[in-house]
């Protein structure tokens, strides 16, 4: 209240026409008039009771000669605080529809330095279960004083409707300070001087509120605990969550909760209360499905195959066989029941299976009987050739099918060696051989012979012998000169 007259004051002074009101003379109205200034500025400076920590990242390497004593500055606690540093309590806030709030760290010296330097991490808990964090380094100015800091980073929306949101914790906090007044602080990093001091993390005091801190769910399917912080109040608490009453002096934590919508409350010994919903959510279960883009075409071969999976936290990562990779792709071979598995970022698991079907690995069918060919002739020569295509062994008795179709199979043949002699024997193999290189074979009997009896045309020239008995005939010529002479 103090600080906002002096402001006041100051304006109405400044819309004033001093030179109707105090004397004509300019010297006489100067001084007069910067004794009042000065007077405002003593009272307004008394009226700011802490002293402001501004954002700064801007130090000085730490100096190797230098010998600091640990802890010269010591954090021993924060409070939640409207601008000019007065604390919200559960009574100022009443009638406040909606203002930001500042932390304000309480600081004791044990020793005379400078430049007090902090770091750390604001962490604002939600009462819905989230949370912000902002990386906080400030400096101030001067000679380190047992008093209360006011951090430079405000808290928007700390009361909303009349009521706080949230709830202010300081964590992983790192003081630093140094032996000179010249307003440079001393790095924290790389500071070997023991000019600095790590600080235990703090909970901002402020009116009574209580925030649920919600472990993350890994897997679908899993648990976690719910964490339930205090701030304000009185000592001992009681925190209801999903139906289940527990009673602390700090925090409450539950566990085994699973992902869900829960309603939970808090009391505190002097009746002030507190409560909301709290959602846990759960990763989406990891599925998997499988196409075979290249199939095995012979026996022995191998596939392709793509494993899709969805679901699960981040990049997923499949493995076939001991082998990983993040596209699911494999080569593999034949087999039914083939085991792979996915996992994603968070270590969850799934476990799956694929089958490959065998290529091709059987022989052509060839069912029926070639039809015996039976030429006319005097010698194996004359047998008649081969004829190797399909469409002449299907025409000719035998019905021929194949796993991977007819269209590519072709058909090549070798004879035996003939037997016998007029007729002549002829066993011919046909092998009908598919894409794969099965093969099947089916035999043709040949047979050569000459069944027709000569020709002959004509008749023989009379013989008219002179003698007087039979045996005067002239002997016969056996031979084919004389019989076509």
């Amino acid at each position: 209240m103090l600080l906002t007259l002096c402001k006041r004051i100051k304006q109405l002074l400044n819309n004033i026409d001093m030179k109707k009101i105090l004397p004509k003379s300019n010297l006489t109205r100067t001084l007069l008039l910067g004794l009042v200034f000065l007077f405002l500025g003593v009272i307004e400076s008394e009226a700011q009771s802490f002293i402001d920590l501004l954002q700064s990242d801007d130090c000085q390497p730490a100096d190797s000669t230098v010998n600091c004593t640990a802890n010269s500055a010591d954090v021993v606690g924060a409070y939640i605080g409207f601008e000019n540093g007065d604390e919200i309590t559960d009574d100022n806030i009443v009638g406040i529809d909606s203002a930001d709030a500042y932390v304000f760290i309480n600081v004791e010296k044990t020793g005379k330095k400078y430049d007090l330097f902090a770091q750390f991490n604001l962490i604002v808990y939600k009462n819905d279960g989230t949370k912000e964090d902002d990386f906080i380094q400030a400096h101030a100015a001067g000679e380190i004083q047992t008093n209360k800091y006011k951090i430079y980073q405000p808290i928007p929306g700390y009361i909303i409707n009349g009521e706080i949101n949230s709830l202010v914790g300081l964590e992983n906090m790192i003081v630093g300070w140094d032996n000179t007044d010249d307003n440079t602080p001393t790095c924290l990093t790389g500071n070997y001087s023991a000019c600095n001091a790590q600080i235990e993390d703090i909970v901002a005091q402020g009116p009574f509120i209580v925030v649920p801190n919600p472990g993350k769910i890994s897997c679908n399917g899993e648990t976690t605990s719910v964490e339930f912080i205090v701030s304000g109040g009185t000592a001992p608490y009681s925190v209801t969550f999903n139906s289940i009453p527990l009673s602390t002096n700090s925090t409450a934590i539950f566990n085994n909760v699973s992902a869900g919508s829960y309603t939970w409350t808090a009391t505190d010994s002097d009746g002030h209360s507190d409560g909301g919903t709290l959602t846990i959510g759960e990763p989406d279960a990891i599925t998997a499905s499988y196409s075979i883009t290249t199939p095995i075409s012979c026996s022995g071969g191998f596939a392709t195959i793509d494993i899709d999976g969805d679901g699960g936290t981040g990049t997923l990562t499949y493995s076939v066989d001991g082998t990983p990779n993040t596209t699911g792709i494999f080569v593999v071979t034949a087999g039914n029941g083939q085991a792979y598995s996915i996992i994603d970022a968070n270590g969850c698991l799934f476990e799956g299976t694929f089958d490959v079907t065998p290529g091709d690995g059987e022989a052509p069918e060839i069912t029926g009987t070639l039809t015996t060919i039976n030429d006319e002739g005097c010698s194996p020569a004359d047998a008649t050739p081969a004829t190797n295509t399909l469409a002449y062994l299907t025409a000719n008795g035998l019905i021929i099918t194949d796993a991977s179709g007819t269209d590519n199979l072709v058909v090549t043949s070798s004879d035996a060696e003939p037997t016998g002699e007029c007729p002549w024997t002829i066993i011919r193999t046909y092998t009908v051989t598919d894409a794969c290189g099965n093969d099947t074979t089916a035999q043709q009997t040949i047979t050569v012979d000459d069944t027709q009896a000569p020709a002959i045309t004509g008749t023989l020239t009379a013989i008219n012998d002179e003698g007087c008995s039979p045996a005067d005939a002239t002997p016969a010529t056996n031979t084919l000169a004389y019989l076509t002479a």
